[in-house]
């Protein structure tokens, strides 16, 4: 496995599952990844590489209760189903609730499918954020699939019949600096009398998908998981199969309980992770309130960013008790873009944040001397 040393190395931690997420026989890493943060705050689970399926609130909900029954942990789900969302006032909702988040989950279903919903938006380096200020991201079968240099489109490969072929991945392990292609259920035996190993491939498909990336890969057995580390530089090998460095023409195997050092591989020279700065209990200091301009600029008036900033607002008015503290200057800020938009004769985007902040009980009142708005209730 190749380690950039170079890079920065993140001081969080990751668990890769290979499946099994939910079963007794992993129920201990999601225990070592939640006590090691000492507080737990905002823990979210991330439903997009299931999003597709007709069941995915059944779905969110079993792994809601699998937390709380097994590990007496209330999460919430963060719900990004399809890339229609992309740049909605929803999806950056999402991204605020994972800064404020230090532990998310995401799970089963289809690799190329998170990837379609996750590759060209800011999950990706807010999942990195997230490891850089000491968190724990735990992703299992087809998301964990997507942390590596490359992702394996499995469906397409598998049930469609497609040639063999790479997707680019998310390239999350690139936060400790390792260069490696992520492959759970490892040692699957479905296919009863076909191979159906390195998950789902079979050894033929496997061999024809190891000669066109340039990487090392890890595999992960099912029931099993590695959680790598970034402030002791170590992997960590859990349940009841193995993990399986493959680079080149050589196979290491770890079983259950093993250590796997980052400088086995190559001598580590890294540089200090400087964290987001948190107040104490784990949450995110309060925003500059001088800065919130900073969100949008007057050459910049885009739908885009409008949605930026009524995301704020709405994530502020379900959090904060005080709400007016942080809600007035983010307020007077709409306000003049909407003076900005009318002027300009753009009235469809100023009466769509009207509209917008409608929903969130906020009345905007314009008239002959200006705009006023104030709260519903």
């Amino acid at each position: 496995m190749k380690i950039n040393k170079n890079k920065i190395i993140s001081s969080g931690s990751i668990a890769i599952l290979g499946s099994g997420e939910t079963s007794p026989n992993l129920v201990s890493v999601h225990r070592e990844m939640i006590d090691r943060l000492g507080e737990i705050a905002n823990p979210l689970i991330i439903n997009s590489p299931f999003g597709f399926q007709e069941n995915a609130d059944e779905l969110s909900n079993k792994l809601k209760e699998f937390f709380i029954t097994s590990l007496n942990i209330e999460t919430q789900i963060l719900s990004y189903r399809t890339n229609r969302d992309f740049n909605t006032v929803e999806y950056f909702e999402c991204l605020d609730k994972i800064k404020k988040s230090n532990f998310i989950f995401a799970g089963p279903g289809s690799p190329s499918y998170a990837i379609k919903l996750w590759k060209d938006t800011e999950f990706p380096v807010s999942f990195k954020e997230v490891l850089q200020n000491n968190g724990s991201i735990v992703f299992s079968s087809a998301a964990a699939t997507t942390l590596g240099k490359y992702t394996l489109p499995v469906y397409e490969i598998y049930k469609v019949g497609e040639e063999p072929y790479w997707i680019e991945g998310l390239d999350i392990l690139g936060a400790f600096g390792i260069e490696a292609t992520v492959i759970p259920h490892f040692n699957n035996k479905e296919g009863g009398n076909h191979d159906t190993r390195f998950c789902y491939m079979g050894k033929s498909r496997f061999e024809t998908l190891r000669s066109k990336i340039d990487s090392d890969i890890i595999g992960i057995d099912e029931h099993t998981g590695l959680v790598v580390d970034g402030e002791s530089k170590t992997g960590k090998v859990f349940g009841i199969g193995k993990v399986t460095i493959v680079s080149g023409e050589n196979n290491r195997e770890y079983t259950s309980g093993e250590t796997i050092l980052f400088d086995e591989f190559i001598d580590l020279e890294v540089n200090k992770v400087v964290p987001i700065i948190k107040e104490k209990g784990g949450n995110e200091q309060e925003p500059n309130i001088d800065k919130v301009s900073d969100l949008i600029s007057e050459s910049d008036l885009s739908q885009e960013s409008v949605n930026k900033i009524l995301s704020k607002i709405k994530i502020n008015l379900e959090d904060l008790e005080d709400k007016t503290k942080i809600i007035d200057p983010l307020m007077s800020l709409v306000m003049e873009v909407r003076k900005t938009l009318r002027l300009e004769g753009r009235f469809e985007l100023s009466d769509y944040i009207r509209n917008e902040l409608e929903k969130l009980s906020i009345e905007i009142n314009d008239n002959d001397v200006g705009t006023a708005w104030r709260f519903k209730a």
